[in-house]
């Protein structure tokens, strides 16, 4: 299978201070160097030293999407327009 690369679906086992913990999600480009960072199901993000790393697993390769830029949502002029105002937050 090889080794994990971004955007594969990884399982990670690191150690914490509280001892080992196992995490699954799919692994992105580094935060910093000599880090490792899998986005979880959840949407939150983990990041850990390499150092900490015992283990890590590819469980699937990266799914490619095509992208379409060509078409975007049909307009009706007989609706009224609308303003949305995003704020951000941790998941927006």
């Amino acid at each position: 299978m090889g080794s994990p690369q971004s955007g594969d679906r990884v399982r990670l086992t690191a150690a914490t201070p509280e001892g080992p913990v196992t995490h699954e999600g799919i692994l992105l480009a580094p935060a910093a160097s000599g880090h490792v960072t899998v986005k979880l199901d959840n949407g939150y993000n983990v990041t850990f030293a390499e150092s900490e790393v015992s283990e890590i697993s590819r469980l699937s390769a990266a799914i490619m999407v095509e992208e379409n830029l060509d078409s975007g949502p049909e307009e009706d002029p007989n609706l009224p327009e609308i303003w949305i105002l995003h704020t951000g937050g941790t998941i927006a």
